[in-house]
């Protein structure tokens, strides 16, 4: 059994933004900033392989391409990583809709309708 296996060993770096600087900016402006390598993209987003590649007010796009160790059994792209995808690009557009939106904000957005 162990002829059918190989060890490969993954090992990576990331930035995180200062507790003091999360919430100092608009959502926005935390997204342009993010766009600008200014700031870190999230850990999840950066070990992933997923970038964001514009935002703009009310539009945010990220991009990816899985890795060998993203796929599942069936040698296709596991359903967590398509997820993650998805999660980050509805989780980045409301505070690039939403000026108000910061890191933990106290505003409902929902499909680009916000409320305080």
């Amino acid at each position: 059994m162990d002829e059918l296996l190989d060890v490969v060993t993954r090992a990576y770096e990331y930035q995180r933004v200062r507790p003091a600087v999360v919430g100092t900016t608009s959502g926005l402006e935390t997204v342009q900033l993010t766009l600008e390598g200014k700031l870190p993209t999230p850990p999840i987003i950066a070990t992933l392989g997923i970038s964001l590649v514009e935002a703009a007010e009310g539009r945010a796009v990220l991009e990816g391409s899985p890795a060998e160790w993203q796929y599942n059994q069936l040698a296709t792209v596991h359903g967590g990583w398509l997820s993650a995808l998805l999660d980050s690009a509805l989780g980045t557009r409301p505070k690039a809709c939403c000026p108000q939106v910061a890191a933990s904000p106290p505003s409902i957005c929902m499909f680009g309708s916000c409320a305080p």
